[in-house]
């Protein structure tokens, strides 16, 4: 048993904390004894009071500030000066033995508090962070700013003892760039919890349909998640518009949260009909019933160096629910699972933007061939258990906190594709 204590930007109230946190969480709570701090972004008080339960009933001691970014790195500054001074009495007070960082900033703060005291630093890269900022544009690339940055990050990996990353393409790029021995990386994809994602019977799934507004002869096209700097939005609209006119039964449907203005910009500049598109918002407890209903699930995110360090978080959820999905090659590890795994098509990004009508005849294929084909269920349950059930994760992370806990010398075995 290890005194943990978890350090995550990404709060607990919203759907990626809960899915890729808590419920990690609560399952090694049951053999650790688990301390949090999140920043949360503001929310209903009814959620902030479920979530108190939930930490409540798995015992996890829960610490929280509201996040802010007003000020960039400002904010980022004055949230970590805050977390400094809290932690300083947490690590005390509950013996803590492991600091568990998810991403950069909560991996400084992790770095400034193993100078005071002994503890062990798990450094959850999520992702390469400074890149993924110069890729926003938020950074320049030589600015000085970019540097000190640079700079930070790589002594937060030089400082860590053990790290996790998302991706297999991104294991040999830690060891080359930031100089860490292969040893001391583990591999742990996004993964989900089979309680909360899990496909439903064709009866079920008409049954929902019907009570959504859908006919059996709809093929449900669905974006689900939010639109940022890396997803190529415009490339799925142009792809949406050619399946439209090839196929008279397409639906599409727009899963996201606070983005509704912007995806209805792009859909009045589109050709698309606006009656055979739906956007919609759901809590994270109703994003299955949407991945059942829907036939394919479409998401392209823009390659660079940072997205080989990129998991999408829905993917787990997509394949725990088998629904396929259409996305691009070159990012993160999704050319091999797909390809392996026959749970979906890859594009080429370039090719959709210059020719969609193609690309859109390649799905329609796809999807046609796809029905006629008896084993893609055992295809999606193989490539779930064999990567990305949660009960790998937690005996990964258990594994590393093993590791670390004082006294203990165990080695990590870490996963191969």
């Amino acid at each position: 048993m290890a005194n943990v204590l978890y350090i995550s930007m990404t709060g607990m109230t919203e759907a990626l904390g809960e899915s890729q946190v808590v419920q990690y969480l609560i399952d090694l709570a049951k053999k650790n004894s688990v301390s949090l701090l999140s920043f949360e972004k503001p929310t209903s008080t009814e959620k902030y009071n479920r979530m108190q339960q939930i930490m409540k009933n798995a015992s996890i001691k829960w610490y929280f500030f509201e996040y802010s970014n007003r000020f960039g790195v400002f904010s980022s500054a004055w949230q970590i000066i805050l977390a400094f001074f809290l932690l300083l009495k947490v690590i005390k007070q509950q013996q803590i033995e492991i600091i568990h960082a998810r991403s950069l900033i909560p991996a400084l703060i992790g770095v400034l508090l193993k100078k005071i005291f002994d503890v062990k630093l798990l450094f959850d890269i999520r992702g390469f962070a400074i890149d993924e900022k110069i890729m926003e544009g938020r950074l320049k690339p030589n600015a000085i700013l970019t540097r000190i940055l640079k700079k930070i990050e790589n002594d937060v990996y030089k400082n860590s003892d053990q790290i996790v990353t998302l991706t297999h393409a991104s294991k040999p790029i830690i060891e080359t760039v930031y100089h860490v021995d292969s040893s001391l990386i583990t591999v742990i994809p996004t993964c989900a919890n089979l309680a909360l994602f899990n496909p439903i019977s064709a009866d079920e799934k008409f049954i929902l349909r019907e009570k959504m507004g859908y006919s059996e002869n709809d093929i449900i096209i669905l974006h689900n998640g939010s639109l940022n700097s890396w997803v190529d939005f415009e490339a799925e609209i142009k792809l949406f518009e050619q399946i439209a006119f090839l196929e008279k039964n397409a639906k599409f449907l727009f899963l996201n949260k606070g983005q509704h203005d912007l995806i209805n910009d792009y859909l009045k500049k589109s050709t698309l009909d606006k009656s055979i598109c739906r956007v919609l918002s759901a809590e994270f407890d109703q994003i299955s019933q949407y991945l059942n209903i829907a036939d394919v699930c479409v998401f392209f995110i823009k390659p660079s160096f940072a997205k080989k360090a990129s998991a999408p978080t829905k993917f787990a959820e997509l394949v725990a629910c088998h629904l396929l999905s259409i996305t691009n090659t070159n990012y993160g590890d999704m050319d091999f699972y797909i390809k392996k795994y026959h749970v979906g098509c890859v594009l080429e990004l370039d090719e959709v933007h210059a020719n969609p009508k193609n690309a859109a005849i390649a799905c329609l294929t796809y999807l046609s061939n796809h029905n006629n084909n008896l084993n893609n269920s055992e295809n999606f349950t193989r490539l779930f258990s064999e990567h990305f059930s949660k009960e790998i994760a937690i005996q990964r992370y258990q594994h590393i906190y093993n590791l670390l806990s004082k006294g203990n010398h165990e080695n990590i075995v870490t996963s191969q594709i």
